[in-house]
């Protein structure tokens, strides 16, 4: 979730380890994890956000250019677990998780992430875990959604946040921390930060989906 909607000091930059240690287990995992080790050297992960419902969870920021570029809408989100990285300040082993989903790399499960300091020998892959990702807040409203509406909608991005007393869904980035949403009849907005705006976009959601916002 934005920083600026949240009472939350965390920085918004993605860390050099962080990225660092993703491209390690990535590659590490061989040719299949390619066009995630791709996109990241490509510079997709713009910055990072967090869930104070999921206080472990780091998601990324995503460029929408190259979201656009790497995106495939029907691969499912899943997870990688059970890999294992020695935290050089503790001397103890992290369990890291990896979000994955429509060809993304969505973001990444640690505890204590900001006195983390990963061990780049000490990665144990061997017993890796895939599980599919599921999302409380994308069930609340996928009743709102056509079939046709729910192929352009990624379940990763969609998270709820309260602004000015109404609740709002968020349902895709846009450029700069702004994004698309919805509330709870359906109603479509683009909701600016700098300065916060709330416009209310009376148009088709696929349209709005499709072309990632940028007509709006």
């Amino acid at each position: 979730m934005f920083n600026f909607f949240k009472k939350n000091k965390k920085s918004t930059q993605l860390n050099d380890w962080e990225k660092d240690l993703l491209l390690q287990v990535l590659s590490d995992l061989g040719k299949m994890y390619k066009q995630y080790t791709d996109q990241i050297k490509d510079g997709i992960i713009e910055g990072v956000r967090f869930n104070d419902a999921m206080p472990n969870y780091t998601g990324f920021r995503l460029n929408v250019k190259l979201l656009n570029k790497y995106e495939k809408k029907s691969q499912t989100p899943y997870i990688l677990s059970n890999i294992f990285i020695l935290n050089k300040n503790t001397g103890s082993s992290e369990s890291l998780c990896i979000h994955l989903g429509f060809g993304l790399v969505l973001g990444y499960e640690v505890k204590n992430r900001n006195t983390f300091n990963p061990d780049f020998s000490k990665i144990d892959i061997h017993e890796i875990k895939i599980s599919n990702e599921t999302s409380k807040e994308f069930e609340e409203i996928k009743k709102l959604f056509s079939n046709d509406e729910l192929r352009y909608i990624n379940i990763s991005d969609v998270y709820s946040l309260v602004l000015q007393n109404k609740k709002y869904y968020h349902l895709m980035d846009l450029e700069d921390g702004d994004f698309i949403g919805i509330d709870e009849n359906k109603c479509i907005y683009k909701i600016t930060h700098d300065p916060f705006l709330k416009h209310q976009l009376n148009t088709n959601l696929i349209d709005v989906l499709k072309n990632t916002g940028q007509a709006f």
